[in-house]
């Protein structure tokens, strides 16, 4: 028997491949415009962040320094890294009683609109990082948070 190449994958019958297309063609020629639409008016609400559409985004030095600062101001603990964040950091070789094992850098940079935060950073920051560790406190997990805040309202009689 000979072998066969190229593409083996037969070809769709029509009763599948005529209501996929009409389906594709729905998407594409009544929702997408709906969409755009949205997403247009979402970045008009959004407050424009530095940095974000358009060019001048402050360097990442600047921002992320503000942003610690701030949790210093406002007594705003770091959110908590996730348990396996931390026991990677430790297989790469993170002491376990360091300040920032358990911080999460993460929501951190997501606070100055980046997507991600990136480990040279971290011996710049690492100082000022501790600093502020030590002024707000060691990290809280964000539902501990939400809990104790549901109980203060609780208390003044409001839900």
């Amino acid at each position: 028997m000979a072998r066969q190449t190229g593409n083996t994958t037969p070809p769709l019958s029509n009763d599948v491949f005529q209501p996929l297309v009409a389906a594709a063609l729905y998407v594409v020629e009544v929702l997408a415009p709906h969409v755009t639409e949205l997403q247009q008016e979402l970045q008009e609400m959004v407050p424009n962040r530095p940095g974000r559409n358009n060019r001048e985004r402050p360097d990442w030095r600047v921002e992320v320094a503000q942003a610690i600062d701030r949790h210093i101001q406002e007594a705003d603990p770091f959110d908590v890294a996730l348990d396996h964040v931390v026991a990677e950091r430790l297989a790469d070789g993170w002491g376990p009683d360091d300040p920032l094992l358990r911080v999460n850098l993460i929501s951190l940079a997501h606070e100055t609109g980046r997507h991600a935060f990136h480990y040279t950073w971290l011996p710049t920051l690492r100082g000022h990082l501790e600093k502020a560790v030590r002024e707000v406190g060691r990290p809280k997990p964000r539902w501990l948070l939400m809990v104790a805040s549901q109980r203060s309202r609780w208390a003044a009689g409001s839900s």
